[in-house]
């Protein structure tokens, strides 16, 4: 993907002390780090395409919120709502998420608080279970149906 790092990790920080971190790299100019649920996440496309659309979002002036890291949480969600979004696909946990970074250099900033690091990989089983928890029944082309909803999720 585009430069982009998506990981499957885990910290030693509880949760709320990472996304302190997370939100110290995000206020620097050019870096976009943020974490997931990976029982939410259906694959990088998911990521990326929230990732994309929340740039997009942004250059356009139709952004909901104040930073790209949200933003693009909101569209992984496919929902307008913040609160909804951080419930439906915020990290749970300190002890396993998916970790997306806009770059590398975000990525080398946010990896001295991050325990175990792993290649992020998921069946199409864990896709197509994961697609129906977004109301998306595609039997093939999830990423399609995902990049559909997020478009619609903002009409």
């Amino acid at each position: 993907m585009a430069g982009f790092v998506i990981k499957q990790a885990s910290s030693k920080l509880r949760i709320e002390e990472l996304l302190k971190v997370i939100a110290e790299i995000n206020a620097t100019k050019g870096n976009t780090v943020q974490v997931f649920d990976p029982d939410m996440i259906i694959d990088e496309m998911h990521l990326a395409g929230a990732y994309m659309n929340a740039v997009a979002g942004f250059k356009s002036h139709t952004n909901i919120s104040k930073n790209i890291a949200t933003e693009m949480m909101l569209f992984a969600a496919m929902t307008r709502q913040i609160n909804e979004a951080i419930r439906l696909v915020g990290a749970k946990s300190n002890r396993k998420f998916v970790l997306f970074a806009s770059t590398p250099s975000a990525f080398n900033k946010v990896k001295k608080v991050l325990d175990h690091v792993k290649e992020y990989k998921v069946s199409e089983k864990h896709s197509r279970d994961t697609s129906k928890k977004f109301g998306i029944n595609a039997k093939k082309d999830f990423d399609l149906f995902v990049l559909q909803r997020m478009a619609v999720s903002r009409l």
